[in-house]
């Protein structure tokens, strides 16, 4: 089975194009080391501390909700700003 990728966008940076990041099963065993990878491979100022739904806001909180060839916003300490 092939690894998910997904695109992962800035929270409140509409034009930020996305990034299409690799979640490994095999690499990424927890929520945690997902959130590292993602900060390590989009180069963030600060430390990615929670996923959410472009649309709804809602957390994702487990690696088993990560759907392949989702969208997610990566969101630090700032309050989450949905995408229009």
């Amino acid at each position: 089975m092939a690894a998910p990728t997904v695109t992962i966008y800035k929270n409140g940076e509409p034009k930020f194009p996305g990034k299409k990041v690799v979640v490994n099963p095999r690499q990424v065993r927890n929520m945690d080391a997902c959130l590292d990878k993602i900060t390590r491979e989009m180069k963030l100022k600060t430390a990615a501390r929670s996923l959410k739904t472009p649309t709804g806001g809602h957390k994702i909180d487990k690696l088993e909700k990560i759907e392949p060839g989702g969208q997610y916003v990566v969101c630090g300490l700032e309050a989450f700003k949905r995408l229009k």
